[in-house]
């Protein structure tokens, strides 16, 4: 995959990267405003179809000013500089779901909104009917929807520190601090009264 170190401000550079016939565009620095101006750059030159961008929800940054094309990415007020930290830190895992069958979409859909809130997952993927896309905010999960998300999941510097240094790769996969949410959540049993 290719990579440019340059200003994405320069529409040339926009173009030899290819955004001329990308389904997608994300603007994700550590600057929610120039995210923001990226985004509306993207959208004005080389109109795609998919446009988002991680920026503050502030209230100068309202409806009239924010372009109906460019979506808020994953969360309303995403640190962006907080999860990097997060990143570099290697005290995160990645993880996947599936949302399961309705009786239990609920609770797990709650769960995850609980982590979300708290700020300790970001929703980063989500697959439906085939499609994997970028998770806009708002967004309405439904049962089969695969979720791909980052957990905060910090270790004591010294497991760090007797683990090496070497900075091992993300891997995908199912976490039990998602998967086991029956452990979390009160039994649903039909009363015998």
């Amino acid at each position: 995959m290719p990579f440019f170190v340059n200003s994405a401000l320069d529409t040339a550079v926009l173009e030899k990267a290819g955004l001329s016939s990308v389904g997608t565009f994300l603007a994700m620095t550590n600057n929610g405003e120039v995210n923001l101006v990226l985004a509306q750059r993207a959208v004005e030159e080389f109109h795609p179809p998919h446009v988002l961008a991680v920026f503050p929800r502030d209230p100068q940054v309202g409806r009239g000013t924010t372009p109906s094309k460019v979506n808020q990415a994953f969360l309303p007020d995403l640190m962006i500089k907080t999860w990097n930290q997060y990143l570099m830190d290697r005290d995160v895992k990645l993880g996947e779901t599936i949302l399961s069958q309705e009786h239990e979409l609920g609770f797990q859909t709650a769960h995850i909104q609980a982590l979300i809130h708290s700020g300790d997952l970001i929703p980063l993927l989500l697959e439906r009917e085939g499609r994997l896309q970028i998770v806009p905010v708002g967004e309405i999960w439904q049962t089969g929807d695969r979720l791909i998300y980052l957990l905060y999941a910090p270790k004591p510097k010294l497991l760090k520190l007797l683990s090496g240094s070497s900075q091992p790769r993300l891997t995908l996969e199912k976490l039990p601090e998602i998967e086991d949410i029956s452990l979390l959540t009160p039994a649903l049993e039909p009363s015998l009264e």
